[in-house]
C-alpha cells in the first residue's frame, strides 16, 4: 500500500509539470514587467503593470493546487504586519491613501507569487533562453530606435497613447548629460529600459551554463550603457559579486544538499572585485560626463534615488522609529522633501517635481520609511519565511538583489518591486536544479506497477479448487 501512495503521489506532482499557457502567461508576466502599462480604476486606485498583474494572478489560480499551509502563513503574515503597521503609524486621516496602498502591495505579492509557482516547474536552460532573447530585442530594439527616426515615432506614438502619466520629456536633459536623446523603446521613461535590461541579463548571467558568461554578461552590460545610457545598468556590476558569492560558491555535500563553501567564496568575491574594478577602470572616459553632473550638483535623477531617500529615512527613523509614517504615507513627508530639496548642498539649482513620491524613488529607503524599524524587521522576517517555504536556497542571494535594484527604482508597493524579489528567488530555485528537464514536456504516466511475487502456474490434473 504505501508503494501504491507513492507512486500515485509522484504522479501527482509530475502532472503539476507546466504546459503551454503556463509558458504564455510567463512571457507575457515578463513583457507586462519591461512595458510597465498602467491601468486607472475606479476610486483613484491606478492598477499598475496591468498585463503582468493579469497574467500572474491567472497563473496563480491556476496554480492554486501548489498552495501550501506556510506558504499561505508566511505570506498572510507579511500582509497583516502592512496592516497593523498603517494602524501603528497613526495619522487618521492618512487612512483612505494608506489602504490604496495596501491594496497595491497585496495585488503586486500576490501576482508576484503567481508568477514564481508556475515559472519554478520550468527547466533552467529554457528560462535562460528566455531571458536572453528579452535582453537581445531590448538591445536591438533600442539600437534602432536610435538609429532610425521612423522606428523612434513609432515608440513615441505608442507612449502617447498608452500612457496617461509619467511620460518621460527631458529629452534636452539627455543631450546636455549624453551628448543624444535616449531610446524609450516603447517604455514610459528609458529608466524603465535600463532596469527592465539589467534584470533580464542578470537573470540570464544567473541561469547560463556557459564558459566564460561573466565576460559576455559584462559585454552586454557595456553594450546596453553604450545604447541605452542609464545609469541603472551600473549596477548590474555590483551583482557579479552576489551571484559569484552566494550561489556559485555553493558545493553540493554528501547528503545532497548544497551549503555555501567559505573558501569558494571568498575566491569568488577576490576575483569579481578586481574584475569590475577593472570594468570600472575602461569605463570611466565613458562615465565621467555623469560623474562630472553628480559632483557638480547637476544630476536631480542621482539625488533622488541614492542620496535623497537616505536623507529622509534618517530623518523619520529619528521621529517615528518604531512604525515610520505608514504605509504610501506620501503626504506625511512633503514637507521634509520640499525643505530638503531647497536646503540642500548637493544640487545646484531647484527642481520642480510633484510630489514626494516623485523625488524619493529607492523602495529599499521607503520599506523603512513607511513602516519603520520595528515594523519594517517584522516584514522583512515574515517575505524571509515565505521565502524559505518556497525552498529558495539563499535569502542572502534575493535579499541583496532586491536591495542592488532598490537603489534604481521606487514605488515600495510598485509591482517592479516585487517582480524582482520573485525573479531572484525563481533563478536561485533554479540554478539549483542540477538535472535538466524540458520546460514544456508532458508528464508520463507511470508504467503500471509489477507485482513482489509471481502466483504458481496450475499444473496438470491438479485438483480444481
Amino acid at each position: 500500500m504505501r508503494h501504491a501512495y507513492a507512486t500515485s503521489h509522484a504522479y501527482r506532482r509530475a502532472a503539476a509539470a507546466p504546459d503551454m499557457l503556463d509558458g504564455f502567461l510567463c512571457l507575457v508576466f515578463l513583457v507586462g514587467l519591461y512595458l510597465g502599462i498602467a491601468l486607472p480604476l475606479p476610486g483613484g486606485i491606478p492598477l499598475p503593470s496591468v498585463l503582468a498583474g493579469v497574467a500572474g494572478l491567472l497563473l496563480l489560480s491556476k496554480n492554486m493546487g501548489e498552495l501550501r499551509s506556510a506558504h499561505v502563513l508566511a505570506g498572510g503574515s507579511a500582509l497583516s504586519i502592512a496592516v497593523l503597521s498603517i494602524l501603528a503609524s497613526g495619522e487618521i486621516s492618512l487612512l483612505g491613501e494608506k489602504f490604496k496602498g495596501f491594496v497595491q502591495l497585496t495585488y503586486s505579492i500576490l501576482m508576484a507569487f503567481g508568477f514564481f509557482l508556475a515559472a519554478r516547474h520550468f527547466s533552467r536552460a529554457g528560462f535562460a533562453r528566455i531571458f536572453l532573447a528579452l535582453t537581445l530585442a531590448i538591445l536591438i530594439g533600442s539600437a534602432l530606435e536610435t538609429a532610425f527616426p521612423a522606428v523612434r515615432a513609432i515608440s513615441d506614438g505608442f507612449r502617447g497613447t498608452v500612457f496617461d502619466s509619467g511620460v518621460y520629456a527631458a529629452d534636452q536633459r539627455d543631450l546636455s548629460l549624453y551628448g543624444r536623446i535616449r531610446p524609450k523603446l516603447f517604455t514610459s521613461e528609458p529608466s524603465f529600459i535600463a532596469f527592465g535590461y539589467t534584470l533580464f541579463a542578470f537573470c540570464w548571467y544567473v541561469l547560463s551554463r556557459q564558459a566564460g558568461k561573466v565576460v559576455m554578461y559584462l559585454t552586454l552590460l557595456g553594450l546596453g550603457y553604450f545604447l541605452i545610457r542609464g545609469p541603472t545598468i551600473l549596477f548590474g556590476v555590483a551583482l557579479v559579486p552576489v551571484y559569484e558569492i552566494f550561489l556559485a560558491s555553493r558545493r553540493r555535500m554528501a547528503s545532497g544538499q548544497k551549503q555555501l563553501d567559505v573558501c569558494r567564496a571568498a575566491i569568488a568575491a577576490i576575483a569579481t572585485c578586481l574584475l569590475v574594478a577593472i570594468g570600472a577602470i575602461l569605463g570611466w572616459e565613458v562615465l565621467s560626463p555623469r560623474i562630472d553632473g553628480i559632483l557638480s550638483g547637476r544630476d536631480p535623477s542621482f539625488f533622488a534615488r541614492i542620496m535623497a531617500p537616505a536623507i529622509i529615512a534618517g530623518d523619520v527613523l529619528t521621529e517615528h522609529p518604531f512604525a515610520g509614517v505608514g504605509l504610501t504615507g506620501w503626504e506625511a513627508l512633503e514637507a521634509k522633501v520640499v525643505h530638503l530639496y531647497a536646503t540642500t548642498e548637493y544640487l545646484a539649482y531647484d527642481v520642480q517635481f510633484d510630489g514626494a513620491s516623485q523625488s524619493l524613488t529607492n523602495y529599499f529607503w521607503a520599506l523603512w520609511i513607511f513602516m519603520g524599524l520595528f515594523w519594517g524587521t517584522a516584514f522583512v522576517v515574515a517575505i524571509s519565511c515565505l521565502l524559505r517555504s518556497l525552498g529558495v536556497p539563499s535569502l542572502a542571494f534575493c535579499w541583496s538583489v532586491w536591495i542592488v535594484f532598490g537603489q534604481a527604482a521606487g514605488g515600495f508597493v510598485s509591482p517592479r518591486t516585487w517582480a524582482v524579489m520573485a525573479l531572484a528567488a525563481l533563478v536561485s530555485v533554479l540554478h539549483e536544479k542540477h538535472q535538466r528537464r524540458p520546460g514544456l514536456a508532458r508528464p508520463r504516466r507511470p508504467a503500471p506497477m509489477e507485482p513482489h511475487f509471481a502466483l504458481p502456474a496450475p499444473q496438470r490434473g491438479g485438483a480444481a479448487l
